[in-house]
Parts: structure tokens; C-alpha cells; sequence
């Protein structure tokens, strides 16, 4: 049987190719999207999906990061859990198709309705295969979630470019939604043994429930802080500010979702498994979080540098208005990169309810900030998002690094050579487009910062040897070893 570092790095391999193949074509999908669809369209479909994923916040109810931290299962739990959750994607189905009018009368948007009615059938779907997924992250099963995850989003990808081709609008990305959860359902269940049981007992469901009670009200306050900017500046500004903003926003999410979220999947079932031995945690903790933060700051760095051309390339000139807030929500998103992972400290330790009484106060400030950016458009709530997030941000850390023996201290240190390269990159890069003739041409503008910005930090972390480049280059030999080997 492998070893305890020999099935993290497993997992967090498959992990790792599983996005890497399923966010290739949701990028490409929603770089052609954006150019055959308009901002209201995506300002709509935002709009549906804000209700949609807190509603399968709901369903799932925490239970899910209680099955993977609990160190014992039974099936009792398995088969308990899975009737709950088939109950609840049920129920939210049947309110969504009935409260659908509401939705749209909130808004004043009448194209709301038949949207919300197709994504509703999004919660029964997945509602059929939460368990299956639970368990194969449990067992650090990447691999088999890989084939699912890229399957379902090449599918729902291919299925939206047609839509949208076609003249279908916004209803392209909600069908693409339902066509990645059928997908998903379908292969999760071919690929896992297990099989719900015609059993059902309270005692399993609460004996998960002090858990994930405290992980489920962390999840949903988490969830509106995150989208409480979108309901305002829908219900305020309109459904075209809307669509800029949560294009920008999307690019923030991007080293979270693609990377950070990547390794985090593995590192709750990982720290799960040592939970008793806290240097080793803390260990495992700061050495994953310098791997994060190799790829996610310069990424960061960078698109803040380039934030004109990266959006005339990536998104069309129809996006110009979208670039001061791309810039500062891209700074944002370096920074949630690395403390977004301080969540599976809590997880790990069974502390679910400290962090509770810790993000609550936190998540009030941020939506604080964005309330009284408002004011200034999607811009103003862009800035008073990062100014709560920023100064909140080493309050969670500290809290958490109580619990294993880490200091905030250390968790920037442990940054700090990361940071300054991808910030040195980020100036080379700013300078090389300042130098550039006003006429050039834009693409032609962005491949060169983009070239030069990869040189430039890659040509530091090699000359300064930098502590995470070293690691990283270290488990790229070792892999090699192992299959020359095989």
C-alpha cells in the first residue's frame, strides 16, 4: 500500500490533471462565449446561478466534508446521507421551477424565468451522486474524478459554443450547467463501487451532524459574502454591469478554482489522515501553500500588469470597461489563493465551530466594504471588497495557526521570496508596455508581456534558487526516477 506521501502526491497529481484538462476547455469555451455573447447575457445567467449554487450549498447541508474528515464510516452513514440529499435536490428542484417568477420579479427581468427552470433541474441531478464523490475523495481516488471532471466539462462546453452559435443567448450557459451535472452523474456512478442501500437512520445523520452543522453555516455565510456583491450590482446597476463585474470576477476566481481548490480537495482527506500529528500538518501545510503560490501569484501579478491587453484578447473590446476592476480584483485573488487553503486547518482538527466564530465577524466587514463601495459602480464595490479582504485576511490565519503551532509570521515569510520575483516580473512587465509604441498591435502586445513576464520570473526563481522552485523541481526528478523505473 503507498505510503502517506506517495498517495497526497498521487492525488494531487490526478487533481491537478483533472483541472488542468477540465478548466482548458471552460476557458476556451467562455473566451468564444464572450465574444458571441453580450455582458447582459452573462449578467443573467450570473444571476440565476447565484441562487442555483447556494441552493446546493443547501442540499449538500456539510455533510460531505464530514464523511471525508471522519475517520471511520459506516454504511449506515453512506446510505443515511445519500437519502438526505436525494430529499433536498428534490425539494430545491421543485421550488425553483415554482419560484422562478419570483427570481425575476426581484430583478424586474421576465428573462429570468425560463432560466431558473432549466438550472433547477441542476439539484436533483447532482443530488444523485454527492456521496459517490465523497467517498472517492475520501480514498484520494483522483484519478477516477479526473475522467469525470473532464468528461462532463468537455461536454458542457461543446454543447454551450453550439447554443450560443446558434442564437440560443444566455440559455446556452444554463443548459451547459445541467448537460456537465448529467454528464458528472452518469460517470460518478460507473466508476464507484458503492451503491446507496434501502436503509435509512437519524442516529448516522446526527452523529455527522455537530460536524457538519458548523462546516455547513461556514459554507453558506462564505458563499454570500462571495456573490452578495453580484445580488447588489444586479439589483442596483442592471444585468450589464453585472456581466463586466463577475467577468472580472471569474478572472480572480481563476487561480482559486484552478489551482488553489486543485490541491485543497486533496489536502482535507490528506491532513485527515495525520490529524494527530500537528508539526507534521504544519509541515505539509506551509510547503503546499509555497507550491500554490508559484503558480498563482506571477499568474496574478501578471494580469494585473496586462490587464488591457489580456482583456481585449482574451474577452473582445466590448470588455474594456471591466479593466481597473480586473486589476484590483486580481491582486485579491493572489492573496485568497494561499489563505483560502487555511480552511483545511479547521476541517482537519475537528474545529469547525472556532471557525465559525472567526469568519463570521471577518465575512461582516467584507460585505460592509462592499456595501459602501456601491456608491461608485462596480469599481467602488470592486475596492471595498479588497480593502475588507486584505485586512482580514491574517485574523483567519492567526486563529488557525493556534491550532498547529503556525504563526502569521511564518505564513508570510514562508511567501515571501514567491512575492517579491512575481512582483519584480510584474514591474518588468508594466515597464515593457509602457515602452511599446502606442500603435502596436494589441496581440502582438500581449504575447511579448507575456513572454517576457515568464523569463523574467522563472530567470529569478532559478538565480535565487527560490525554496519552493527547488522543491517543485525536486518532485518533477522524482517522478521521472519512478516511471524511468517502471
Amino acid at each position: 500500500m503507498k505510503g502517506f506521501r506517495e498517495r497526497t502526491l498521487s492525488g494531487a497529481l490526478w487533481s491537478v490533471t483533472s483541472q488542468t484538462g477540465r478548466q482548458a476547455i471552460l476557458l476556451v469555451s467562455n473566451v468564444l462565449l464572450a465574444r458571441l455573447l453580450t455582458p447582459r447575457d452573462f449578467g443573467l445567467t450570473a444571476t440565476v446561478l447565484i441562487f442555483v449554487n447556494f441552493a446546493i450549498i443547501l442540499a449538500e447541508q456539510g455533510f460531505g466534508a464530514a464523511l471525508i474528515q471522519r475517520k471511520e464510516v459506516t454504511e449506515e452513514h453512506l446510505s443515511s446521507i445519500y437519502w438526505v440529499n436525494v430529499a433536498l435536490g428534490l425539494a430545491f428542484t421543485a421550488i425553483f421551477l415554482c419560484g422562478a417568477p419570483l427570481i425575476a420579479r426581484f430583478f424586474h427581468e421576465a428573462a429570468l424565468i425560463p432560466l431558473t427552470r432549466v438550472c433547477a433541474w441542476i439539484f436533483a441531478i447532482n443530488s444523485l451522486a454527492m456521496v459517490q464523490t465523497n467517498i472517492l475523495t475520501r480514498r484520494l481516488a483522483f484519478k477516477s474524478l479526473a475522467k469525470v471532471e473532464v468528461a462532463s466539462a468537455w461536454c458542457g462546453g461543446i454543447v454551450a459554443i453550439v447554443l450560443a452559435w446558434r442564437g440560443w443567448g444566455p440559455m446556452s450557459i444554463a443548459v451547459q450547467s445541467v448537460v456537465i451535472a448529467v454528464i458528472g452523474a452518469v460517470m460518478l456512478w460507473s466508476v464507484s463501487e458503492w451503491r446507496p442501500r434501502l436503509l435509512f437512520r437519524w442516529a448516522a445523520v446526527r452523529d455527522l451532524a455537530v460536524f457538519s452543522s458548523n462546516s455547513f453555516l461556514g459554507s453558506v455565510t462564505s458563499y454570500w459574502v462571495r456573490n452578495v456583491d453580484n445580488v447588489l450590482v444586479g439589483y442596483a446597476l442592471g444585468q450589464g454591469p453585472l456581466g463586466v463585474y463577475t467577468r472580472a470576477y471569474s478572472v480572480m476566481l481563476f487561480p482559486l478554482s484552478r489551482v488553489s481548490r486543485v490541491l485543497s480537495r486533496v489536502m482535507l482527506p490528506s491532513l485527515s489522515l495525520i490529524q494527530d500529528d500537528l508539526p507534521r500538518i504544519r509541515g505539509v501545510f506551509l510547503r503546499m501553500t509555497r507550491v500554490i503560490a508559484l503558480v498563482t501569484f506571477p499568474l496574478m501579478f501578471g494580469i494585473a500588469a496586462s490587464a488591457r491587453p489580456f482583456t481585449a484578447v482574451v474577452f473582445g473590446p466590448q470588455w474594456g470597461e471591466m479593466v481597473p476592476v480586473l486589476r484590483i480584483l486580481a491582486l485579491v485573488g493572489m492573496v485568497q489563493s494561499v489563505t483560502t487553503l487555511i480552511v483545511n486547518i479547521y476541517l482537519s482538527q475537528n474545529q469547525t465551530g472556532l471557525r465559525l466564530r472567526v469568519i463570521l465577524p471577518i465575512q461582516a466587514l467584507q460585505v460592509l466594504g462592499i456595501v459602501l463601495g456601491l456608491k461608485w459602480g462596480i469599481l467602488g464595490v470592486s475596492i471595498g471588497y479588497a480593502i475588507a479582504s486584505l485586512a482580514t485576511a491574517p485574523v483567519e490565519c492567526y486563529y488557525a495557526g493556534i491550532l498547529i503551532g503556525m504563526t502569521v509570521t511564518d505564513f508570510v515569510l514562508n511567501l515571501r521570496a514567491v512575492f517579491i520575483c512575481a512582483a519584480a516580473m510584474a514591474l518588468a512587465v508594466l515597464g515593457l508596455g509602457a515602452l511599446l509604441p502606442p500603435g502596436f498591435p494589441v496581440f502582438a502586445c500581449f504575447v511579448l508581456q507575456l513572454l517576457a513576464g515568464a523569463a523574467v520570473y522563472v530567470g529569478l526563481l532559478h538565480t535565487f534558487a527560490v525554496k519552493s522552485y527547488v522543491e517543485l523541481i525536486g518532485v518533477g526528478r522524482d517522478l521521472l526516477a519512478r516511471r524511468g523505473e517502471a
